[in-house]
């Protein structure tokens, strides 16, 4: 039974207690739905009856100094919600760093596995990264009966820079090939589309688990709806970045005419100039940048329509299911977005999808769900949040998990 065994999270999150610190030395938007994600898994295992949990993390920022106030990042150890956690300390220099994890978590996982007590041991490696992969791939060593579970939320082929050059590319392919090689020493699988099985070549038993809900209280999904001729407010919270459509949705904004229109974005990335330039144009456009997540919520609950842009015509679409969106279905505001490859077919009655890439489509599903004259979007807004909250919460989640490592 695996309530009685000892699990190790293997990740990159941040804890709680030097969170606001954190953020406050960042210059780029921080890692929030992994963060969250991990967080929930986390949680989720000790609901199900998992009582000896171990989290061994290195802080997900970018290194010093362009993108962290920080050269060197100071170890914690400390026990946040009956879980002993360590955030291993590091130069956070490109390069060092990853030298310096590598060796640090080596040491932290293999001191976990050798704590020999009789009870199984589950090792949960949060995605393609390949200083924690190493950090598996030792503590197999040091004990070949530890079960070693891999949790994929992306593919480094597809989440790292595009544009990268020289050394970092060649960084990222030499990472990209070792992923490939330490794979061996992973026992299962926990995919978020069933795409990247094929494209991963996995041949290990696995499960789809595309995402976590937020939990949300009663007072943060009530907000208003609104079917006058109000102001009707269009919100996106997240990268701002141009592969996920951040042009497209100003562009499709900019073709509605109607004054009572708002579209407010916030978070940061390489579209910034163009939206800043966009505010110029069109004063009904409000650019946020990086706002707190208590924000957001607060943001939600007042918009009428939330968006996700990002567009089903990039490879990357088959290996991603937007957290973004199981964030914004469980608000119970409409959500207006793109059926990506990697979206399983039970959410379609819930998504307000765009029928096709054009601008002229975007801009026509904005309008016709904003003004809602029929309330159709309302009524599957409010049930979009009932299945979310009902079946993808975190401790629905994490029993899945669960069940799929008993049976492995």
């Amino acid at each position: 039974m695996t309530s009685n065994a000892d699990v190790l999270f293997l990740g990159r999150l941040f804890p709680p207690v030097n969170e606001d610190n954190v953020r406050s030395k960042a210059r780029v938007d921080m890692q929030d739905a992994a963060n969250q994600l991990q967080w929930n898994l986390i949680n989720g295992f000790k609901k199900n009856g998992i009582k000896n949990i171990n989290v061994v993390s290195y802080l997900p920022v970018d290194s010093w100094p362009k993108h962290f106030k920080d050269a060197f990042v100071k170890q914690i150890d400390c026990n946040i919600y009956d879980v002993q956690f360590r955030s291993v300390g590091f130069c956070n220099i490109t390069y060092i760093k990853q030298f310096l994890c590598k060796k640090i978590c080596n040491k932290s996982v293999v001191e976990w596995v050798k704590n020999k007590n009789g009870r199984k041991k589950i090792l949960f490696c949060y995605t393609c990264n390949n200083t924690l992969m190493r950090a598996v791939a030792a503590a197999k060593r040091a004990n070949p009966d530890v079960v070693a579970v891999q949790i994929i939320a992306d593919i480094t082929e597809f989440a790292a820079n595009d544009k990268a050059k020289g050394i970092k590319k060649q960084f990222i392919i030499n990472e990209i090939k070792t992923n490939e090689r330490l794979m061996k020493h992973i026992d299962g699988y926990v995919l978020l589309t069933k795409q990247m099985k094929e494209k991963l070549g996995i041949n290990k038993p696995y499960i789809v688990m595309e995402g976590i809900c937020p939990a949300r209280e009663t007072k943060e999904t009530e907000g208003f709806y609104c079917n006058s001729q109000d102001v009707r407010t269009i919100l996106y919270t997240g990268s701002m970045n141009k592969k996920y459509g951040i042009c497209e949705l100003l562009n499709a904004f900019l073709m509605i005419d109607n004054p009572n229109f708002r579209l407010q974005l916030c978070g940061l990335g390489n579209a910034e100039a163009e939206i800043i330039e966009a505010c110029k144009k069109d004063g009904r456009i409000e650019f946020l940048g990086k706002v707190s997540h208590s924000r957001c919520i607060e943001l939600q609950r007042k918009a009428t329509v939330l968006v996700n842009p990002r567009q089903n015509n990039e490879e990357f679409t088959k290996y991603s299911f937007p957290s973004k969106n199981l964030e914004y279905l469980s608000t119970g505001k409409p959500l207006v977005a793109f059926k990506l490859d990697g979206i399983p077919d039970e959410y379609d009655e819930f998504i307000n999808y765009v029928s096709d890439n054009t601008l002229e489509a975007f801009r026509d599903k904005l309008v016709d769900v904003c003004v809602d004259e029929d309330r159709s979007a309302k009524t599957k807004a409010e049930n979009a949040m009932r299945f979310v909250l009902e079946n993808k919460n975190y401790i629905v989640q994490s029993k899945k998990i669960l069940d799929f490592i008993s049976h492995t």
